[in-house]
């Protein structure tokens, strides 16, 4: 998530408007319209019409690492982060064993980048892994405040020293066309441990060297909280309230910041050296069902009684719509793919988590969100819709290309490339 430096505009002309102009075009004969108004100091986008499903494109599995059980490399504790490398195979990071894996475009194993440790070449918690124009790869090293560099084949080359130390997170650095990285950081924590009121991305090159900090835009959408404090004081925990909304910041490959508020369906490109864009797209508000509603009131009620046996729901309540989006991916080549809420559906009986045995079981939810996607240029023109197969999670793209992770029934996770299938235009 990002926000602040844009782009150089590339796409007002490629949308149909130059010098100031509007227009209205249908793209590539399907059935949404796209407006485009340059004559203000905003250009507004708006986007008219459904997706039908006959035009969702799928994901088709091409390449997939992973193992149930037994010994080897290929089999994964938690995959944070899936990368595909420069000659077609896979670069991941599974992040309870904190071991960064190579496998080659057959699935074979080729070897681990780094290792667990502190020593030269080695590592701790990594926070994200950004790959360079030069194919090089860079880990952020947030336990051990490094920047370790590593060659395309993932032979060690070096590091420098990182002042972005503090917190531990998943898949928090970027990088540029230029070059540059972009770690996340938090910049003003909230009222408590775990909110957050300011963040933003911290640029440094690859020396190490601090260029900028890009705060993320305030939307002042950001969800409610519901918290609970045990009778003496000593603890307390605090849960972001199911589909309340919020805003959600990215960066392009050219260092420009993608921005929303989350609840409407409203995105904005932020170039530093243009005007902004301002991406409008018509849709219709996805409802709770009462089944997830429950679910997740239950779950959040059992979490907050294990820290206060007497708490009951006093905070804000869960809403009757999702909203708009719940993020965005943005790929390689910066389009930006745009996660829109869908509505439940109910998980297959062999897939249900089984029931604990004991006396305060965790609720088992019935329903589940499909992953879906409205992708965009990176000038804002919607290009289609993409539908992941169930229990997919989408962690990277690059034109038709999707890496990202795939669990069976049994949780199990594996490494996947996809191919977008029909394709998009290159």
């Amino acid at each position: 998530m990002i926000k602040r430096s844009l782009i150089a505009l590339v796409g007002a002309c490629a949308l149909g408007a130059c010098g100031g102009e509007q227009s209205t075009t249908v793209e590539n004969d399907t059935p949404w319209t796209t407006t485009v108004d340059s004559t203000g100091d905003t250009i507004q986008v708006r986007i008219a019409g459904e997706i039908p499903p006959r035009l969702v494109r799928s994901l088709v599995p091409e390449l997939r690492v992973g193992a149930a059980d037994g010994e080897g490399e290929a089999v994964f504790g938690s995959l944070d982060i899936v990368l595909g490398t420069p000659a077609g195979g896979l670069l991941v990071y599974d992040g309870q064993e904190q071991a960064a894996l190579m496998f080659d475009s057959t699935g074979a194993f080729v070897r681990r980048v780094g290792a667990k440790g502190g020593g030269p070449g080695e590592h701790g918690h990594l926070n994200g892994i950004a790959a360079l124009p030069s194919g090089d790869w860079i880990f952020w090293d947030a336990q051990g405040g490094r920047l370790n560099r590593y060659s395309p084949a993932g032979e060690y080359v070096g590091m420098v020293r990182a002042t972005m130390t503090g917190w531990f997170l998943q898949d928090g650095l970027r990088t540029d066309t230029a070059g540059y990285l972009y770690a996340w950081t938090m910049l003003e924590r909230g009222g408590t441990a775990s909110r957050i009121d300011k963040a933003g991305f911290i640029k440094v090159d690859t020396a190490g060297v601090v260029l900028d900090t890009l705060v993320f835009p305030n939307w002042g959408t950001e969800p409610g909280f519901l918290s609970a404090e045990s009778a003496d004081g000593g603890s307390s925990t605090t849960y972001g309230l199911p589909w309340g909304g919020g805003a959600e910041t990215t960066i392009l490959p050219s260092g420009t910041l993608v921005s929303g508020p989350g609840r409407e369906y409203v995105l904005y490109i932020l170039p530093a050296a243009a005007k902004p864009v301002r991406i409008e797209r018509e849709y219709a508000p996805v409802s709770i069902s009462a089944t997830e509603s429950q679910e997740r009131r239950a779950q959040i009620t059992r979490v907050m009684r294990r820290v206060n046996p007497a708490w009951t729901w006093t905070g804000p309540d869960i809403p009757a719509t999702k909203p708009a989006y719940q993020g965005f991916r943005i790929g390689a080549d910066g389009r930006i793919w745009v996660r829109v809420y869908t509505a439940g559906e109910s998980i297959p009986v062999a897939e249900l988590a089984p029931v604990e045995p004991g006396p305060n079981p965790p609720i088992r939810m019935t329903t589940r969100e499909p992953e879906l996607y409205d992708v965009f240029t990176p000038d804002g023109r919607l290009l289609g819709r993409v539908a992941p197969p169930p229990r997919t999670q989408i962690l990277g793209a690059r034109g038709n290309l999707v890496w990202g992770v795939q669990t069976d029934s049994l949780d199990v996770p594996q490494a996947v490339r996809f191919r977008v299938e029909p394709g998009f235009p290159m």
